[in-house]
Protein backbone atom coordinates (compact mmCIF):
# COMPACT_ATOMS: atom_id res chain seq x y z
CA UNK A 1 0.00 0.00 0.00
CA UNK A 2 1.12 3.54 -0.53
CA UNK A 3 2.83 5.42 2.23
CA UNK A 4 0.39 7.47 4.24
CA UNK A 5 2.83 10.41 4.22
CA UNK A 6 2.24 10.99 0.52
CA UNK A 7 -0.46 13.48 -0.32
CA UNK A 8 -2.78 12.49 -3.15
CA UNK A 9 -4.00 15.32 -5.36
CA UNK A 10 -7.52 16.47 -4.75
CA UNK A 11 -9.94 15.29 -7.45
CA UNK A 12 -11.64 18.67 -7.28
CA UNK A 13 -8.48 20.60 -8.11
CA UNK A 14 -9.86 23.36 -10.35
CA UNK A 15 -6.52 24.14 -11.96
CA UNK A 16 -6.08 20.48 -12.90
CA UNK A 17 -9.59 20.35 -14.33
CA UNK A 18 -9.00 23.46 -16.43
CA UNK A 19 -5.68 22.15 -17.73
CA UNK A 20 -7.27 18.82 -18.53
CA UNK A 21 -10.10 20.49 -20.41
CA UNK A 22 -7.64 22.62 -22.40
CA UNK A 23 -5.70 19.47 -23.27
CA UNK A 24 -8.95 17.88 -24.44
CA UNK A 25 -9.67 20.92 -26.61
CA UNK A 26 -6.20 20.70 -28.13
CA UNK A 27 -6.56 16.96 -28.65
CA UNK A 28 -9.82 17.38 -30.57
CA UNK A 29 -8.85 20.59 -32.39
CA UNK A 30 -9.37 18.94 -35.78
CA UNK A 31 -12.88 17.77 -34.83
CA UNK A 32 -13.74 21.21 -33.44
CA UNK A 33 -12.50 22.86 -36.63
CA UNK A 34 -14.48 20.38 -38.73
CA UNK A 35 -17.68 21.09 -36.78
CA UNK A 36 -17.15 24.85 -37.18
CA UNK A 37 -16.62 24.58 -40.94
CA UNK A 38 -19.54 22.20 -41.47
CA UNK A 39 -21.89 24.33 -39.35
CA UNK A 40 -20.85 27.51 -41.17
CA UNK A 41 -21.21 25.98 -44.64
CA UNK A 42 -24.56 24.39 -43.74
CA UNK A 43 -25.93 27.63 -42.30
CA UNK A 44 -24.75 29.64 -45.30
CA UNK A 45 -26.13 27.10 -47.80
CA UNK A 46 -29.47 26.90 -46.01
CA UNK A 47 -29.70 30.69 -45.92
CA UNK A 48 -28.94 30.92 -49.64
CA UNK A 49 -31.89 28.67 -50.45
CA UNK A 50 -34.42 30.88 -48.68
CA UNK A 51 -36.59 33.48 -50.43
CA UNK A 52 -35.25 37.02 -50.39
CA UNK A 53 -37.16 39.37 -48.12
CA UNK A 54 -37.03 43.16 -48.15
CA UNK A 55 -37.71 45.56 -45.30
CA UNK A 56 -38.98 49.14 -45.66
CA UNK A 57 -39.70 51.47 -42.77
CA UNK A 58 -41.48 54.76 -42.19
CA UNK A 59 -41.17 57.01 -39.15
CA UNK A 60 -44.14 58.62 -37.35
CA UNK A 61 -44.32 60.93 -34.35
CA UNK A 62 -46.97 61.32 -31.66
CA UNK A 63 -47.91 64.98 -31.23
CA UNK A 64 -50.80 64.62 -28.84
CA UNK A 65 -51.09 65.96 -25.33
CA UNK A 66 -47.99 65.72 -23.17
CA UNK A 67 -47.86 62.51 -21.18
CA UNK A 68 -45.42 60.48 -19.14
CA UNK A 69 -43.16 57.80 -20.59
CA UNK A 70 -45.53 54.91 -19.81
CA UNK A 71 -48.47 56.62 -21.49
CA UNK A 72 -46.44 57.41 -24.59
CA UNK A 73 -45.23 53.81 -24.79
CA UNK A 74 -48.83 52.61 -24.59
CA UNK A 75 -49.75 55.01 -27.37
CA UNK A 76 -47.14 53.44 -29.63
CA UNK A 77 -48.34 49.94 -28.72
CA UNK A 78 -51.87 51.01 -29.66
CA UNK A 79 -50.57 52.06 -33.07
CA UNK A 80 -49.36 48.49 -33.69
CA UNK A 81 -52.67 47.02 -32.56
CA UNK A 82 -54.63 49.35 -34.83
CA UNK A 83 -52.47 48.57 -37.88
CA UNK A 84 -52.90 44.84 -37.35
CA UNK A 85 -56.71 45.13 -37.35
CA UNK A 86 -58.91 44.19 -40.32
CA UNK A 87 -60.32 47.74 -40.62
CA UNK A 88 -56.84 49.17 -41.20
CA UNK A 89 -55.97 46.48 -43.76
CA UNK A 90 -59.16 47.29 -45.71
CA UNK A 91 -58.16 50.95 -45.77
CA UNK A 92 -54.66 50.03 -46.99
CA UNK A 93 -56.10 47.82 -49.74
CA UNK A 94 -58.34 50.68 -50.89
CA UNK A 95 -55.39 53.08 -50.91
CA UNK A 96 -53.03 50.88 -52.97
CA UNK A 97 -55.84 49.88 -55.31
CA UNK A 98 -55.62 46.09 -54.92
CA UNK A 99 -55.98 43.37 -52.30
CA UNK A 100 -53.17 42.84 -49.80
CA UNK A 101 -50.91 39.80 -50.23
CA UNK A 102 -51.54 36.79 -47.96
CA UNK A 103 -50.39 37.32 -44.39
CA UNK A 104 -47.71 34.68 -44.91
CA UNK A 105 -46.07 36.85 -47.58
CA UNK A 106 -45.76 40.12 -45.68
CA UNK A 107 -45.67 41.40 -42.11
CA UNK A 108 -46.07 44.80 -40.47
CA UNK A 109 -44.71 45.80 -37.07
CA UNK A 110 -44.52 48.99 -35.00
CA UNK A 111 -41.73 49.60 -32.48
CA UNK A 112 -40.43 52.54 -30.46
CA UNK A 113 -37.70 54.41 -32.30
CA UNK A 114 -34.56 55.74 -30.62
CA UNK A 115 -33.50 59.05 -32.09
CA UNK A 116 -30.40 60.96 -31.10
CA UNK A 117 -30.42 64.74 -30.92
CA UNK A 118 -29.96 66.37 -34.32
CA UNK A 119 -30.78 63.27 -36.36
CA UNK A 120 -33.86 64.98 -37.83
CA UNK A 121 -33.38 68.16 -39.82
CA UNK A 122 -35.99 69.96 -37.75
CA UNK A 123 -34.35 68.94 -34.52
CA UNK A 124 -37.73 69.03 -32.75
CA UNK A 125 -38.22 65.39 -31.84
CA UNK A 126 -35.27 64.08 -29.89
CA UNK A 127 -36.84 61.79 -27.30
CA UNK A 128 -37.10 58.01 -27.53
CA UNK A 129 -40.76 57.67 -26.51
CA UNK A 130 -42.83 59.77 -28.94
CA UNK A 131 -41.37 58.26 -32.11
CA UNK A 132 -42.36 54.97 -33.69
CA UNK A 133 -41.01 53.08 -36.71
CA UNK A 134 -43.40 51.17 -38.93
CA UNK A 135 -41.62 48.25 -40.66
CA UNK A 136 -43.04 46.13 -43.46
CA UNK A 137 -41.34 42.97 -44.70
CA UNK A 138 -42.17 41.22 -47.98
CA UNK A 139 -40.57 39.46 -50.91
CA UNK A 140 -40.83 42.58 -53.09
CA UNK A 141 -38.78 45.71 -52.38
CA UNK A 142 -41.24 48.14 -54.00
CA UNK A 143 -44.24 46.53 -52.35
CA UNK A 144 -42.57 46.81 -48.94
CA UNK A 145 -42.17 50.59 -49.28
CA UNK A 146 -45.64 50.99 -50.78
CA UNK A 147 -47.27 49.06 -47.93
CA UNK A 148 -45.27 50.91 -45.25
CA UNK A 149 -46.37 54.30 -46.55
CA UNK A 150 -49.93 53.06 -47.08
CA UNK A 151 -50.20 51.76 -43.53
CA UNK A 152 -48.88 55.03 -42.08
CA UNK A 153 -51.10 57.29 -44.21
CA UNK A 154 -54.14 55.08 -43.59
CA UNK A 155 -53.50 55.14 -39.87
CA UNK A 156 -52.99 58.92 -39.79
CA UNK A 157 -56.18 59.41 -41.82
CA UNK A 158 -58.12 57.02 -39.58
CA UNK A 159 -56.89 58.83 -36.48
CA UNK A 160 -57.83 62.20 -38.01
CA UNK A 161 -61.30 61.00 -38.91
CA UNK A 162 -61.76 59.53 -35.45
CA UNK A 163 -60.72 62.74 -33.69
CA UNK A 164 -62.88 64.95 -35.92
CA UNK A 165 -65.88 62.64 -35.54
CA UNK A 166 -65.57 62.77 -31.76
CA UNK A 167 -65.25 66.55 -31.91
CA UNK A 168 -68.43 66.84 -33.99
CA UNK A 169 -70.38 64.66 -31.57
CA UNK A 170 -69.07 66.66 -28.61
CA UNK A 171 -70.01 69.92 -30.39
CA UNK A 172 -73.60 68.69 -30.79
CA UNK A 173 -73.75 68.02 -27.06
CA UNK A 174 -72.40 71.48 -26.23
CA UNK A 175 -74.83 73.11 -28.69
CA UNK A 176 -77.71 71.36 -26.90
CA UNK A 177 -76.43 72.63 -23.55
CA UNK A 178 -76.30 76.18 -24.90
CA UNK A 179 -79.90 75.88 -26.14
CA UNK A 180 -81.00 74.78 -22.67
CA UNK A 181 -79.09 77.72 -21.20
CA UNK A 182 -80.95 80.19 -23.44
CA UNK A 183 -84.26 78.72 -22.33
CA UNK A 184 -83.34 79.13 -18.64
CA UNK A 185 -82.24 82.72 -19.22
CA UNK A 186 -85.50 83.62 -20.93
CA UNK A 187 -87.38 82.04 -17.98
CA UNK A 188 -85.83 84.57 -15.59
CA UNK A 189 -83.28 82.55 -13.63
CA UNK A 190 -82.40 83.87 -10.21
CA UNK A 191 -78.62 83.80 -10.56
CA UNK A 192 -78.09 85.42 -13.94
CA UNK A 193 -74.33 86.06 -13.32
CA UNK A 194 -73.65 82.32 -12.82
CA UNK A 195 -75.62 81.48 -15.95
CA UNK A 196 -73.71 84.12 -17.86
CA UNK A 197 -70.26 82.65 -16.95
CA UNK A 198 -71.39 79.12 -17.83
CA UNK A 199 -72.68 80.36 -21.16
CA UNK A 200 -69.29 81.88 -21.94
CA UNK A 201 -67.48 78.62 -21.12
CA UNK A 202 -69.85 76.57 -23.25
CA UNK A 203 -69.50 78.98 -26.11
CA UNK A 204 -65.70 78.77 -25.97
CA UNK A 205 -65.83 74.96 -25.82
CA UNK A 206 -68.13 74.87 -28.83
CA UNK A 207 -65.74 77.05 -30.75
CA UNK A 208 -62.79 74.74 -29.94
CA UNK A 209 -64.74 71.63 -30.87
CA UNK A 210 -65.75 73.11 -34.19
CA UNK A 211 -62.10 73.93 -34.90
CA UNK A 212 -61.03 70.41 -34.02
CA UNK A 213 -63.79 68.92 -36.15
CA UNK A 214 -62.56 71.00 -39.05
CA UNK A 215 -58.75 70.82 -38.71
CA UNK A 216 -57.90 68.09 -36.12
CA UNK A 217 -54.96 65.78 -37.01
CA UNK A 218 -55.40 62.91 -34.57
CA UNK A 219 -52.05 63.45 -32.83
CA UNK A 220 -49.85 61.48 -35.30
CA UNK A 221 -47.76 62.74 -38.18
CA UNK A 222 -45.54 61.14 -40.78
CA UNK A 223 -41.93 62.23 -40.25
CA UNK A 224 -40.00 60.08 -42.71
CA UNK A 225 -41.70 58.15 -45.52
CA UNK A 226 -40.50 54.70 -46.52
CA UNK A 227 -38.27 54.21 -49.55
CA UNK A 228 -37.71 51.01 -51.51
CA UNK A 229 -34.75 49.08 -50.00
CA UNK A 230 -31.73 48.61 -52.26
CA UNK A 231 -31.02 45.08 -51.03
CA UNK A 232 -32.63 42.27 -49.09
CA UNK A 233 -32.24 42.12 -45.33
CA UNK A 234 -32.76 38.36 -45.41
CA UNK A 235 -31.31 35.94 -46.17
CA UNK A 236 -27.68 36.94 -45.77
CA UNK A 237 -25.61 33.82 -46.45
CA UNK A 238 -22.32 35.32 -45.23
CA UNK A 239 -23.83 36.52 -41.96
CA UNK A 240 -25.62 33.21 -41.52
CA UNK A 241 -22.36 31.36 -42.15
CA UNK A 242 -20.58 33.41 -39.49
CA UNK A 243 -23.41 32.82 -37.01
CA UNK A 244 -23.39 29.12 -37.90
CA UNK A 245 -19.65 28.95 -37.26
CA UNK A 246 -20.16 30.57 -33.87
CA UNK A 247 -22.91 28.12 -32.99
CA UNK A 248 -20.72 25.27 -34.25
CA UNK A 249 -17.85 26.45 -32.05
CA UNK A 250 -20.04 26.54 -28.96
CA UNK A 251 -21.53 23.14 -29.78
CA UNK A 252 -18.09 21.62 -30.37
CA UNK A 253 -16.74 23.03 -27.09
CA UNK A 254 -19.81 21.73 -25.23
CA UNK A 255 -19.43 18.29 -26.82
CA UNK A 256 -15.71 18.24 -26.00
CA UNK A 257 -16.53 19.09 -22.40
CA UNK A 258 -18.97 16.18 -22.26
CA UNK A 259 -16.30 13.87 -23.68
CA UNK A 260 -13.79 15.20 -21.17
CA UNK A 261 -16.18 14.93 -18.24
CA UNK A 262 -17.97 11.68 -19.02
CA UNK A 263 -15.98 10.00 -21.82
CA UNK A 264 -13.62 7.07 -21.23
CA UNK A 265 -10.47 8.74 -22.55
CA UNK A 266 -8.06 10.44 -20.17
CA UNK A 267 -7.55 14.15 -20.59
CA UNK A 268 -3.85 13.88 -19.77
CA UNK A 269 -1.16 13.18 -17.22
CA UNK A 270 -2.69 15.34 -14.51
CA UNK A 271 -5.89 13.36 -14.50
CA UNK A 272 -3.95 10.08 -14.37
CA UNK A 273 -2.02 11.45 -11.42
CA UNK A 274 -5.02 12.27 -9.28
CA UNK A 275 -7.02 9.19 -10.33
CA UNK A 276 -4.22 7.00 -9.00
CA UNK A 277 -3.39 9.29 -6.10
CA UNK A 278 0.36 8.95 -6.77
CA UNK A 279 3.11 11.49 -7.48
CA UNK A 280 4.70 11.69 -10.92
CA UNK A 281 8.25 10.33 -10.94
CA UNK A 282 8.94 11.31 -14.51
CA UNK A 283 7.61 11.90 -18.00
CA UNK A 284 9.32 9.99 -20.77
CA UNK A 285 8.70 9.75 -24.53
CA UNK A 286 6.86 6.79 -25.95
CA UNK A 287 7.13 5.38 -29.45
CA UNK A 288 4.86 2.96 -31.17
CA UNK A 289 7.99 0.94 -31.57
CA UNK A 290 8.52 0.77 -27.81
CA UNK A 291 5.33 -1.22 -27.45
CA UNK A 292 6.59 -3.95 -29.76
CA UNK A 293 10.06 -3.93 -28.32
CA UNK A 294 11.80 -2.77 -31.49
CA UNK A 295 13.07 0.74 -30.81
CA UNK A 296 16.06 0.02 -28.57
CA UNK A 297 17.34 1.92 -25.56
CA UNK A 298 17.49 5.69 -25.92
CA UNK A 299 20.45 6.07 -23.53
CA UNK A 300 22.49 3.94 -25.92
CA UNK A 301 21.17 4.63 -29.41
CA UNK A 302 20.57 8.36 -28.82
CA UNK A 303 22.55 9.39 -25.71
CA UNK A 304 22.10 13.14 -26.38
CA UNK A 305 18.39 13.00 -27.13
CA UNK A 306 15.62 14.37 -24.97
CA UNK A 307 14.44 10.79 -24.49
CA UNK A 308 17.76 9.86 -22.89
CA UNK A 309 17.60 12.96 -20.71
CA UNK A 310 14.08 12.03 -19.62
CA UNK A 311 15.30 8.64 -18.40
CA UNK A 312 18.19 10.29 -16.56
CA UNK A 313 15.67 12.50 -14.76
CA UNK A 314 13.64 9.40 -13.96
CA UNK A 315 16.84 7.80 -12.63
CA UNK A 316 17.34 10.78 -10.32
CA UNK A 317 13.79 10.41 -8.98
CA UNK A 318 14.25 6.68 -8.39
CA UNK A 319 17.66 7.19 -6.79
CA UNK A 320 16.20 9.77 -4.40
CA UNK A 321 13.39 7.39 -3.46
CA UNK A 322 15.77 4.49 -2.92
CA UNK A 323 17.98 6.58 -0.66
CA UNK A 324 15.04 7.77 1.44
CA UNK A 325 13.45 4.34 1.88
CA UNK A 326 14.44 0.71 2.25
CA UNK A 327 13.73 -0.09 -1.39
CA UNK A 328 15.80 -2.47 -3.49
CA UNK A 329 13.37 -4.44 -5.65
CA UNK A 330 11.01 -2.33 -7.76
CA UNK A 331 8.10 -3.78 -9.71
CA UNK A 332 6.98 -2.01 -12.90
CA UNK A 333 3.45 -2.47 -14.16
CA UNK A 334 0.67 -0.66 -16.04
CA UNK A 335 -3.03 -1.08 -16.65
CA UNK A 336 -2.57 -3.13 -19.83
CA UNK A 337 -0.03 -4.15 -22.43
CA UNK A 338 1.33 -1.56 -24.82
CA UNK A 339 1.88 1.32 -22.40
CA UNK A 340 5.69 1.18 -22.43
CA UNK A 341 6.45 -0.73 -19.22
CA UNK A 342 9.17 -2.94 -20.74
CA UNK A 343 10.82 0.00 -22.50
CA UNK A 344 10.82 2.00 -19.27
CA UNK A 345 12.47 -0.87 -17.39
CA UNK A 346 15.17 -1.34 -20.04
CA UNK A 347 16.01 2.35 -20.36
CA UNK A 348 15.99 2.97 -16.61
CA UNK A 349 18.19 -0.07 -16.02
CA UNK A 350 20.80 1.26 -18.47
CA UNK A 351 20.62 4.74 -16.93
CA UNK A 352 21.11 3.37 -13.40
CA UNK A 353 24.03 1.16 -14.48
CA UNK A 354 25.68 4.12 -16.20
CA UNK A 355 25.51 5.95 -12.87
CA UNK A 356 27.54 3.17 -11.20
CA UNK A 357 24.77 1.07 -9.65
CA UNK A 358 24.63 -2.69 -10.05
CA UNK A 359 21.30 -3.39 -11.69
CA UNK A 360 19.47 -6.62 -12.43
CA UNK A 361 16.47 -6.67 -14.75
CA UNK A 362 14.02 -9.52 -14.16
CA UNK A 363 11.56 -10.16 -16.98
CA UNK A 364 8.58 -11.53 -15.05
CA UNK A 365 6.20 -10.89 -17.95
CA UNK A 366 6.04 -14.53 -19.01
CA UNK A 367 3.10 -13.86 -21.32
CA UNK A 368 4.70 -11.23 -23.56
CA UNK A 369 8.41 -11.14 -22.73
CA UNK A 370 10.43 -8.41 -24.44
CA UNK A 371 13.62 -7.77 -22.41
CA UNK A 372 15.58 -10.29 -24.49
CA UNK A 373 14.62 -8.23 -27.54
CA UNK A 374 15.73 -4.94 -26.01
CA UNK A 375 19.13 -6.36 -25.01
CA UNK A 376 19.55 -8.79 -27.95
CA UNK A 377 19.89 -11.83 -25.69
CA UNK A 378 19.01 -15.49 -26.06
CA UNK A 379 15.99 -16.66 -24.10
CA UNK A 380 16.78 -20.35 -23.65
CA UNK A 381 17.13 -19.91 -19.90
CA UNK A 382 15.67 -17.49 -17.43
CA UNK A 383 12.88 -17.15 -14.88
CA UNK A 384 10.97 -20.26 -15.96
CA UNK A 385 14.05 -22.51 -16.13
CA UNK A 386 15.11 -21.38 -12.65
CA UNK A 387 11.58 -21.85 -11.29
CA UNK A 388 11.51 -25.41 -12.70
CA UNK A 389 14.94 -26.20 -11.19
CA UNK A 390 16.63 -26.62 -14.56
CA UNK A 391 19.19 -23.86 -13.97
CA UNK A 392 20.33 -21.62 -11.13
CA UNK A 393 19.97 -17.88 -10.88
CA UNK A 394 23.73 -17.35 -11.30
CA UNK A 395 23.76 -19.44 -14.45
CA UNK A 396 20.72 -17.70 -15.89
CA UNK A 397 21.79 -14.12 -15.27
CA UNK A 398 23.11 -12.63 -18.50
CA UNK A 399 25.55 -9.72 -18.00
CA UNK A 400 25.38 -6.77 -20.35
CA UNK A 401 28.88 -5.55 -21.14
CA UNK A 402 29.64 -1.81 -21.16
CA UNK A 403 32.06 -2.07 -24.05
CA UNK A 404 33.19 0.60 -26.48
CA UNK A 405 32.36 -1.65 -29.43
CA UNK A 406 28.94 -2.61 -28.12
CA UNK A 407 29.77 -6.36 -28.25
CA UNK A 408 29.71 -9.13 -25.67
CA UNK A 409 32.56 -11.55 -25.09
CA UNK A 410 32.73 -14.53 -22.78
CA UNK A 411 35.67 -13.03 -20.95
CA UNK A 412 33.53 -10.05 -19.91
CA UNK A 413 30.61 -12.04 -18.56
CA UNK A 414 32.04 -13.55 -15.38
CA UNK A 415 34.50 -12.62 -12.70
CA UNK A 416 36.99 -14.98 -11.10
CA UNK A 417 34.43 -15.98 -8.46
CA UNK A 418 31.84 -16.85 -11.08
CA UNK A 419 29.61 -13.86 -10.21
CA UNK A 420 28.51 -11.43 -12.95
CA UNK A 421 31.22 -8.86 -13.44
CA UNK A 422 29.16 -6.27 -15.29
CA UNK A 423 27.00 -3.58 -13.57
CA UNK A 424 23.92 -4.61 -15.59
CA UNK A 425 22.48 -8.12 -15.79
CA UNK A 426 19.25 -9.42 -17.24
CA UNK A 427 17.26 -12.45 -16.15
CA UNK A 428 15.08 -13.07 -19.17
CA UNK A 429 11.73 -14.83 -18.99
CA UNK A 430 13.09 -18.15 -20.21
CA UNK A 431 11.25 -20.81 -22.21
CA UNK A 432 7.48 -20.49 -22.31
CA UNK A 433 5.43 -22.50 -19.83
CA UNK A 434 1.84 -23.71 -19.91
CA UNK A 435 0.70 -21.72 -16.87
CA UNK A 436 2.73 -18.51 -16.45
CA UNK A 437 0.37 -17.14 -13.76
CA UNK A 438 1.09 -20.06 -11.40
CA UNK A 439 4.81 -19.80 -12.09
CA UNK A 440 4.87 -16.14 -11.09
CA UNK A 441 2.68 -16.68 -8.03
CA UNK A 442 4.60 -19.70 -6.77
CA UNK A 443 7.22 -19.87 -4.02
CA UNK A 444 9.96 -20.26 -6.61
CA UNK A 445 9.46 -16.66 -7.76
CA UNK A 446 9.98 -15.34 -4.23
CA UNK A 447 13.20 -17.37 -4.00
CA UNK A 448 14.39 -16.03 -7.38
CA UNK A 449 13.82 -12.42 -6.31
CA UNK A 450 15.53 -13.05 -2.98
CA UNK A 451 18.59 -14.50 -4.67
CA UNK A 452 18.74 -11.85 -7.38
CA UNK A 453 18.91 -9.19 -4.68
CA UNK A 454 22.30 -10.60 -3.69
CA UNK A 455 23.74 -9.68 -7.08
CA UNK A 456 22.55 -6.07 -7.36
CA UNK A 457 21.97 -2.73 -5.74
CA UNK A 458 18.67 -2.34 -7.58
CA UNK A 459 16.39 -4.97 -9.08
CA UNK A 460 13.85 -3.88 -11.70
CA UNK A 461 11.03 -6.37 -12.31
CA UNK A 462 9.02 -6.17 -15.55
CA UNK A 463 5.45 -7.49 -15.22
CA UNK A 464 2.19 -7.67 -17.21
CA UNK A 465 -0.58 -5.09 -16.86
CA UNK A 466 -2.75 -5.17 -13.77
CA UNK A 467 -5.87 -5.67 -15.87
CA UNK A 468 -4.28 -8.23 -18.23
CA UNK A 469 -3.40 -10.79 -15.58
CA UNK A 470 -3.03 -11.28 -11.83
CA UNK A 471 0.75 -11.63 -12.17
CA UNK A 472 1.57 -8.10 -11.05
CA UNK A 473 -0.63 -8.41 -7.95
CA UNK A 474 1.14 -11.68 -7.05
CA UNK A 475 4.60 -10.17 -7.64
CA UNK A 476 3.73 -7.19 -5.39
CA UNK A 477 4.13 -9.51 -2.41
CA UNK A 478 7.80 -10.28 -3.13
CA UNK A 479 9.05 -6.79 -4.07
CA UNK A 480 9.72 -3.64 -2.05
CA UNK A 481 7.95 -1.06 -4.17
CA UNK A 482 5.88 -0.56 -7.29
CA UNK A 483 6.07 1.99 -10.10
CA UNK A 484 3.02 2.40 -12.31
CA UNK A 485 3.44 3.30 -15.99
CA UNK A 486 0.65 5.23 -17.72
CA UNK A 487 0.20 6.12 -21.36
CA UNK A 488 -2.87 8.37 -21.53
CA UNK A 489 -3.24 7.57 -25.23
CA UNK A 490 -3.65 3.85 -24.53
CA UNK A 491 -5.38 3.50 -21.18
CA UNK A 492 -8.78 4.88 -20.21
CA UNK A 493 -10.42 6.56 -17.26
CA UNK A 494 -12.41 3.44 -16.21
CA UNK A 495 -9.24 1.33 -16.52
CA UNK A 496 -7.28 3.59 -14.18
CA UNK A 497 -10.13 3.64 -11.68
CA UNK A 498 -10.10 -0.15 -11.65
CA UNK A 499 -6.30 -0.19 -11.30
CA UNK A 500 -6.62 2.15 -8.33
CA UNK A 501 -8.76 -0.49 -6.59
CA UNK A 502 -6.04 -3.10 -7.17
CA UNK A 503 -3.25 -0.76 -6.08
CA UNK A 504 -5.03 -0.05 -2.81
CA UNK A 505 -4.70 -3.78 -2.01
CA UNK A 506 -1.07 -4.44 -2.93
CA UNK A 507 1.22 -4.98 0.09
CA UNK A 508 4.21 -3.02 -1.25
CA UNK A 509 5.05 0.65 -1.27
CA UNK A 510 3.87 2.63 -4.29
CA UNK A 511 6.59 5.01 -5.44
CA UNK A 512 4.68 6.89 -8.10
CA UNK A 513 3.72 7.15 -11.76
CA UNK A 514 5.81 7.30 -14.93
CA UNK A 515 3.91 9.14 -17.65
CA UNK A 516 4.53 8.06 -21.23
CA UNK A 517 4.01 11.01 -23.53
CA UNK A 518 4.77 12.45 -26.94
CA UNK A 519 6.97 10.58 -29.41
CA UNK A 520 10.54 10.26 -30.53
CA UNK A 521 10.27 13.65 -32.20
CA UNK A 522 11.67 14.85 -28.87
CA UNK A 523 14.68 12.70 -29.51
CA UNK A 524 15.17 14.14 -33.00
CA UNK A 525 14.94 17.67 -31.62
CA UNK A 526 17.44 16.66 -28.98
CA UNK A 527 19.90 15.46 -31.62
CA UNK A 528 19.45 18.71 -33.52
CA UNK A 529 20.32 20.80 -30.49
CA UNK A 530 23.19 18.56 -29.49
CA UNK A 531 24.72 19.02 -32.95
CA UNK A 532 25.12 22.73 -32.27
CA UNK A 533 25.59 22.79 -28.53
CA UNK A 534 26.26 19.32 -27.05
CA UNK A 535 25.41 19.00 -23.40
CA UNK A 536 28.44 17.60 -21.56
CA UNK A 537 27.73 16.23 -18.10
CA UNK A 538 29.90 14.12 -15.78
CA UNK A 539 27.69 11.12 -16.50
CA UNK A 540 27.93 11.66 -20.24
CA UNK A 541 31.73 12.00 -19.98
CA UNK A 542 32.05 8.78 -18.00
CA UNK A 543 29.84 6.84 -20.39
CA UNK A 544 31.18 8.32 -23.63
CA UNK A 545 33.64 5.46 -24.02
CA UNK A 546 31.28 2.80 -22.73
CA UNK A 547 28.19 1.73 -24.63
CA UNK A 548 25.72 -0.94 -23.68
CA UNK A 549 25.67 -3.73 -26.22
CA UNK A 550 22.07 -3.67 -27.32
CA UNK A 551 20.54 -3.94 -30.73
CA UNK A 552 19.35 -0.56 -31.99
CA UNK A 553 16.42 -2.27 -33.57
CA UNK A 554 15.58 -4.40 -30.57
Amino acid sequence: MSDGSEQSPAPGDEATAVRGFLVALWRYWWAIGLVIVVAGVAAGALSATQTYRYRADALIVYEGEAADVVTLSLQIQNVGSAMAGPNMQRRVAQQIGHALPPETEFSVSVNPYSLDSGQLQSGLYTTTTNLAIVEVESANAGLSAQLANAFVSSFVAWRTETVRSKARRAAEIVRAQLAAFDQKRRGGAADFSLLSSTYVELSQSLTDLRATAATGTGGYRLVKPATAPTGPFSPRPLRSAVVGMGVGLLAAIAFTFLLYRFGPRLSGAEEARYLLGLPVLGRVPQDRGDRSGTSGVASVSEPTSLAAEAYRRLRASVNSTILNADVKVILFSSSSAGEGTSGTVANLAVALSQAGRRVVVVDADLRRPTQQTYFDLPNDKGVTSVALGQTSVSESLQPIALSAMGELTSAQTRGLDGEPAEPLCVLTSGPSVADPGETVAGHAMAAIVSEVKQHADVVLVDSPGLLDAADASALAGVVDALVFVVDARVTSRPALKECKEYLDLVPCRQLGVVIMQESRRHARRGRGRAKHAPAVTPEATESAADTVSVSPGG
